[in-house]
């Protein structure tokens, strides 16, 4: 532990990260859930130690608790799942080895886009199954993983290696280009992929989703970009702006470009059915 860290009352996030040895996305999301206790003071955060300590002996089981069942507190440590069950989290993956989590990944988002797929002139579904699990195993893609007692509800990927992103059709160099600085700093992610499995309330799922990604956001000082079918997801810029004022974290959305789908027919012609 470094000497920066012994001794002090408060800590920085980038000292809780080493004193933890969390990463600092994760701790983001713990700040995400009020999951642990911390004081913001402006644009930063503070941690008090001895609140700290006692909060990580608070999550120490009791030797009375019967053990869980071994392979679903594997499949949970996998998930990195932190927080009581019943309640709704959003975990951040950098890489996902687990084959259960895998498929089960692969089947939130297969379910997801053959939901409604007559709604969308463009075909949303830009990953075949072997592409999406290279997307899972590659550090390039951040996975924001929904789930609800141990169970996958939805998952949103995005990676700031922008030509990686052209699997959704988008052009890198319209990015760099628009925010050269930011690129080069790998500060802008594409998001290639946001699900909710259906039988979940999804507009909560959604709902908790963006709110992380909001979040990511603000601590990151990143540009986060997408594309939406407008016949069917016309909603997402204003809930995304909704859910920021509700978190009080302001964002700017602008809308970049449109990708128009027309058609045409014989006026004189019997008119398509």
């Amino acid at each position: 532990m470094s000497s920066l860290v012994v001794g002090k009352s408060w800590l920085t996030l980038e000292e809780l990260s080493q004193y933890l040895c969390f990463s600092k996305e994760k701790i983001y999301l713990l700040l995400k859930a009020r999951q642990i206790p911390a004081v913001k003071v402006g644009r930063h955060w503070r941690f008090n130690r001895q609140h700290i300590d006692e909060w990580l002996i608070s999550l120490t089981p009791s030797v009375e608790q019967k053990p869980e069942n071994t392979e679903k507190q594997q499949y949970s440590a996998s998930l990195g799942i932190v927080g009581p069950a019943g309640s709704i989290k959003v975990v951040l993956q950098k890489e996902v080895v687990d084959p259960k989590l895998q498929n089960d990944l692969w089947a939130t988002y297969h379910d997801t886009f053959e939901r409604n797929k007559e709604k969308a002139a463009q075909d949303q579904r830009s990953y075949d199954r072997s592409t999406f699990i290279d997307a899972l195993t590659d550090p390039d893609y951040l996975k924001f993983v929904l789930v609800k007692d141990d169970s996958i509800k939805g998952l949103s990927l995005a990676t700031n290696n922008l030509d990686k992103a052209r699997i959704v059709y988008m052009n890198p160099e319209y990015f760099k280009t628009r925010y050269p600085n930011f690129a080069q700093a790998g500060k802008i992610f594409y998001v290639t992929a946001l699900s909710v499995i259906s039988g979940f309330h999804e507009l909560k799922g959604i709902n908790e989703l963006l709110t992380t990604m909001i979040h990511f956001i603000d601590q990151n000082e990143a540009v986060v970009a997408f594309d939406y079918s407008e016949n069917k997801n016309h909603f997402l810029p204003d809930l995304i702006q909704l859910l920021a004022r509700r978190n009080n974290i302001p964002v700017i959305g602008n809308k970049l470009d449109a990708q128009v789908y027309f058609e045409i027919y014989g006026e004189k012609n019997r008119q398509p059915e």
